[in-house]
């Protein structure tokens, strides 16, 4: 798969049972098999027993053999991705054994591997080891004679990262900086991200920090987030459209972390700057990223810049977020308008919406109600930002039933209202701002 033929399959990506049907045309291209179907099944049936026993905690694990339950299990799995005969075969249940396979592996990572027998978490850090390796052999394969492989297995990604394995969150992270992995493997990679980045916690001044625990968290989140930053802000060689596709989904990762920074410091000092990221791509201009960023990209930061845990981390200062977002409200807004007579009207005249509307203003409604809780009330903010929450409800309760939206006159000037003086970000610090120009031009 070319880079322009990503960026202009954003639903072959999006989707992964799409996928795998139209990837599977391409088997044929196929070169570097991990093995065959009849070594991977066979391992498979010898450790059987073995594996459920050891995966639902009900033996311990004690030595080699364990070992090779779990790398049996793992590369069947996950090595069956590499093989032509599997890859083209159809099946009477969801038309794809690729798809049946993924499936069954979800199935095991839920009902086993997440951690419902807290006995089994020895086996577990010993399965995801196996399951790393095996992802690794695909993984280095070369990407344009075995791309239905990589792509297959790039899927399965956020399978395992339900395991909530710790292990398996610093593979992700490896993807995503290593620069030989092709685009596909990283988007799934920061797609699985997504299970680790609600857990993140931002460090609040009332922690100890003599609690070598709370302390030892924070280095691995702020890992975990300065990955995402960093995957984000990236220059890539790829087109501009492949490169907004993917960049989407990794805001819509950073954005469940709520972290506008993980620490801040008496000194001005601030640790992994979130917010500088996630404004970036709301403000646009000469501070935004660079391509300009979709409106849908916009979309996702605005609902991060919403998640923000203001009330824990004090020192960050939400007007500059709160202005950008309505802002954006109000070029939402206008695409909207722009889109809508496309899809209404006559059955036989209408056309499939540019955007998931409905999708998007049912999430921004919700994440407008975090904006309001997350911002601490003594604020003088406070009165504007409830009257930005009401002045969205005009555009935003008809959205979401593909409804008519008049011009928000009302929201517009409210939103005028809410610039602030400056585009500081951080109390003490005068070096992390935000551009409160024109909003982005993107897409």
């Amino acid at each position: 798969m070319s880079h322009r033929i990503l960026s202009r399959s954003n639903i072959l990506l999006s989707s992964a049972a799409v996928a795998v049907a139209a990837l599977a045309l391409a088997a044929a291209a196929q070169t570097d098999s991990k093995g065959s179907i009849e070594n991977l099944d066979k391992g498979r049936r010898e450790n059987s027993a073995r594996f459920e026993k050891l995966v639902q905690g009900k033996q311990p694990p004690a030595g080699a053999e364990d070992t090779a339950a779990a790398d049996a299990y793992a590369r069947w799995f996950i090595h069956q991705m590499t093989i032509p005969s599997v890859q083209t075969k159809r099946t009477t249940g969801s038309g794809s054994a690729l798809h049946d396979l993924a499936r069954e592996f979800d199935r095991q990572v839920r009902e086993n591997v997440k951690g419902f027998f807290p006995a089994n978490q020895a086996f577990v850090k010993i399965f995801t080891t196996r399951v790393i390796a095996a992802f690794r052999d695909v993984f280095g394969l070369t990407f344009n004679s075995n791309r239905v492989a990589v792509v297959n297995t790039a899927l399965l990604l956020p399978i395992y990262a339900k395991s909530g394995d710790s292990d398996f969150a610093t593979y992700l992270e490896e993807l995503l900086k290593d620069e030989k992995q092709h685009p596909v493997v990283k988007l799934y990679a920061v797609k699985g991200l997504r299970e680790y980045f609600s857990k993140i916690q931002p460090w609040k001044k009332s922690f100890d920090p003599a609690d070598k625990r709370l302390v030892a968290q924070l280095k691995i989140d702020s890992s975990r987030l300065e990955t995402v930053l960093k995957f984000i802000e990236r220059k890539d060689k790829m087109d501009d459209d492949a490169l907004r596709f993917i960049r989407r989904e990794a805001i819509h990762t950073l954005a469940l972390a709520g972290a506008p920074a993980m620490k801040t410091h008496k000194d001005g000092k601030v640790e992994v700057a979130a917010a500088l990221t996630l404004l970036r791509a709301l403000a646009g201009g000469k501070d935004g990223l660079s391509p300009a960023p979709s409106l849908t990209e916009r979309a996702e930061a605005a609902i991060g810049v919403c998640k923000f845990k203001t009330k824990e981390l004090d020192d960050y200062q939400p007007e500059a977020g709160i202005y950008l977002v309505g802002q954006f409200l109000l070029d939402f807004a206008a695409e909207y308008r722009k889109d809508y007579g496309s899809f209404v009207g006559k059955k036989e005249d209408r056309k499939i919406p540019k955007l998931p509307w409905k999708s998007y203003a049912e999430r921004l409604e919700t994440a407008l109600k975090e904006l309001k809780s997350n911002t601490p009330l003594d604020r003088k903010v406070a009165d504007k930002l409830n009257t930005l929450l009401a002045g969205s409800k005009d555009i935003l309760a008809p959205m979401s039933k593909h409804g008519p939206v008049e011009e928000p006159r009302g929201l517009r000037a409210v939103v005028k209202t809410l610039a602030p003086e400056s585009g500081a970000l951080f109390r003490g610090n005068k070096d992390l701002k935000i551009n409160l120009g024109a909003g982005a031009e993107g897409e």
